[in-house]
């Protein structure tokens, strides 16, 4: 009977052991499992981009699809809580265990990122400042203007950010407009319309604008990204879309012991034979020890400078920079160990020219000797240059050639000739395609379209007539679409053509500039 009972009862510790031991390999192969679908190869494509529908209203908006289509990551278009921003959101394994594969549950990022038109931006901003001026120093400043997330509920529970697309060219823009203005209202004696009175948010300075951006920043924790066009924009979004993948793997690498330590060949020791076979790979590894530095960086690094040192030694910018360098660091050498200061290692007398110096001797080489010298970074500059020669000396006889002509800047061909009218209107059309086209940086395709909406001069008057507002006017043209003749994708008119028609129709002034560009 004892027998018998210890015999269960070892039975029973040996089969309570093996069920242990099999749930804690199970949940180190699930853990695994899971931490391979954060790694940085795969953790793309568990991550969605949430669009506001609004976004892709502007025409340029095709350059952000572009962007998102490239990622492995997916994306949807849906209504936000937000107008106009962008979200994320994150598939995580939920159950691991599953027969049927891993089952996934979403979850919202905390990151927002809200796309603002520039001319509110500029209102918000200046409101901001405004109550800031008169507002006491320790208080805490209404920022519910320019935050869309910010309320008196509370701190948001998201991180909003901002991206502003065109900004300085709608200061400099609506600033050249307001001056237009006034100087025809001054030309014509008439008074000021209240309509064009400069916007007291334009009146901003840049040290304004920077001041409202560092409360932003200290009591919002909100950063404002200035972008230039819709492709920096769509690049922004996906440097925000790769950081945010990659975050969770990042976490779980700070919480080992030597969350600095890399798993893997790389990490290893590199022999170093007496020959030296070994030492660019003890110098990339090296470079590879660097704070975010991936193994394709240390690698593209040191074949740089390997180049750099070994091939182009005769650099202009490199090669003072460099012998300087080393001038002083053995000078340093020599001072440290007391010895005599070496003959070799004096420093050369035409590395001690300042830069007003070299200047001087380059404007004698081009006023007595009519020579250009072309300072280049990089051979890929240096290549661009032997392109840029080639294509111009290539065209030079033909050029000259005109310049011999009575009317050189006429340009041969059919649509600079003249046009026919006959007595019944045939031609008109043409004639006032041709008229269209005469503007600066207006395409064939481009007058087509707009004569092709407003078939006649006095057409495209009654149709600004019968605009309500000055802004409708100046942008009646810009989403005409371009059929280009190649079969090409098709584009718009844009706001800077409709706004020179619209200027050149109505305008009485003699000595209004109507490209600002040129």
């Amino acid at each position: 009977g004892a027998a018998g009972l210890g015999r269960e009862q070892q039975r029973a510790d040996r089969a309570r052991k093996k069920a242990q031991d099999a749930l804690q390999k199970r949940q180190r192969r699930e853990a695994a499992q899971a931490l391979r679908l954060l790694r940085p190869e795969q953790c793309l494509k568990y991550v969605a981009v949430c669009v506001h529908p609004g976004l892709l209203e502007d025409p340029g908006s095709d350059a952000l699809i572009e962007a998102l289509s490239s990622l492995e990551c997916s994306y949807c278009i849906e209504p936000q809580a937000v107008p106009y921003s962008i979200t994320w959101r994150r598939n995580i394994p939920h159950s691991l265990s599953s027969t049927d594969g891993p089952t996934m549950k979403s979850e919202e990022e905390k990151e927002v990122l809200v796309l603002v038109d520039p001319r509110d931006f500029l209102k918000r901003l200046f409101s901001v400042f405004q109550s800031l001026s008169g507002a006491p120093s320790d208080s805490r400043p209404d920022l519910s203007q320019v935050l869309p997330l910010d309320g008196p509920e509370g701190p948001p529970t998201k991180n909003c950010s901002l991206a502003v697309i065109g900004l300085d060219a709608y200061r400099w823009y609506n600033r050249g407009w307001d001056r237009q203005q006034a100087l025809c209202s001054g030309e014509q004696g008439q008074q000021e319309d209240p309509r064009f009175q400069p916007c007291p948010e334009l009146s901003m300075t840049k040290q304004e604008i920077e001041e409202v951006l560092v409360v932003l920043q200290l009591w919002a924790n909100t950063m404002v990204s200035f972008l230039d066009t819709w492709q920096e924009f769509s690049q922004h979004v996906s440097a925000l879309t790769k950081a945010i993948a990659k975050r969770p793997y990042k976490k779980q690498r700070e919480t080992e012991l030597f969350s600095f330590c890399t798993d893997g060949k790389w990490s290893s020791g590199v022999r170093v034979e007496k020959d030296g076979t070994g030492l660019r790979q003890a110098w990339k590894r090296q470079i590879q020890q660097f704070n975010r530095v991936s193994p394709a960086a240390a690698a593209a690094i040191a074949e740089f400078l390997r180049e750099e040192l070994l091939g182009n030694m005769n650099h202009v910018s490199f090669l003072p920079r460099y012998n300087r360098g080393w001038d002083r660091q053995q000078a340093l050498c020599s001072g440290e160990q007391g010895q005599q200061e070496d003959p070799r290692f004096q420093p050369c007398p035409e590395l001690s020219m300042t830069k007003q110096e070299i200047e001087e001797v380059l404007v004698v080489l081009q006023l007595w000797a009519n020579t250009m010298v072309s300072f280049l970074d990089t051979w890929q500059e240096f290549s661009q240059h032997v392109s840029a020669l080639t294509k111009a000396i290539a065209k030079r006889p033909y050029k000259k050639q005109r310049e011999t002509e009575l009317f050189s800047f006429c340009t041969d061909g059919k649509w600079s000739s003249g046009v026919r009218v006959e007595k019944d209107g045939t031609g008109l059309r043409q004639a006032w395609k041709r008229q269209i086209q005469q503007f600066n940086r207006v395409s064939p395709a481009a007058a087509a379209a707009i004569a092709e909406a407003y078939p006649s001069p006095s057409l495209l008057l009654q149709a600004y007539e019968e605009c309500s507002t000055e802004n409708d006017r100046l942008h009646l043209l810009s989403d005409i679409q371009v059929k280009p003749e190649d079969g090409g994708r098709e584009r718009r008119i844009g706001p800077d053509i409709s706004r020179r028609v619209y200027l050149f129709m109505v305008s009485t002034s003699p000595d209004l500039v109507l490209d600002l560009s040129a």
